[in-house]
């Protein structure tokens, strides 16, 4: 058996479901969507509360874009790490950063080493032949901080998350597998919705 195209295979299940939908009054695609969005919830697949991909029809992306996307990241990244440098021993760059004096005082305390962006989120619409960043910040380290907060008030629970954690595998490959059960869940709703027997009225 040959390999499957996996974006040409996803437009043939929704091209399937399209022509359903406009023969029907039912709307299949429309519990798709939903059903992706509880699975998606249901195995954590979400940031700040957001899903990561609400969409039907996902962005696919091969080896090349991955490698672009992390090569501009890592390189906005490396440039923000200078500037975050050099602002600390000028103070004509400091106040182009137009930071508020609070977050001035916050940025001039020594946090014990030198990276001062630990984890952060560049925002960017990737196209076909450029990336365009929309922006830069770090709150994806604000959310997990206040989420850690809320686990840490009750020790009981912060010392089974660490166990838990500590057995956790967080690669890609673990993310690529969970958005493979998602979708592979979603194609079998569809399969069955389709293979139920219809009701027919007869006078």
């Amino acid at each position: 058996m040959g390999v499957v195209d996996p974006v040409q295979r996803w437009n043939e299940l929704l091209e399937e479901e399209q022509r359903t939908t406009a023969t029907s009054h039912d709307q299949p695609a429309t519990r798709l969507c939903a059903s992706l969005a509880e699975e998606m919830r249901a195995r954590r697949l979400t940031f700040g509360g957001r899903l990561l991909c609400p969409f039907l029809r996902p962005f696919f992306l091969d080896s090349r874009d991955e490698a672009r996307v992390k090569d501009a990241a890592e390189t906005l990244w490396i440039l923000g790490e200078r500037v975050a440098q050099a602002a600390l021993s000028d103070d004509t760059l400091l106040a182009d950063l137009a930071l508020s004096p609070d977050e001035i005082r916050l940025a001039r305390i020594d946090p014990g080493y030198a990276t001062a962006s630990t984890a952060a989120r560049a925002d960017a619409f990737v196209l076909p032949d450029s990336l365009q960043f929309a922006e830069y910040n770090g709150e994806s380290l604000l959310l997990t901080i206040k989420e850690a907060l809320t686990a840490y008030r009750d020790q009981t629970s912060w010392q089974a998350l660490m166990r838990n954690g500590m057995n956790k595998d967080f690669s890609w490959n673990a993310s690529a597998r969970e958005y493979g059960k998602v979708y592979e869940r979603v194609r079998q709703l569809r399969t069955a919705n389709h293979s139920a027997p219809e009701k027919v009225l007869v006078s």
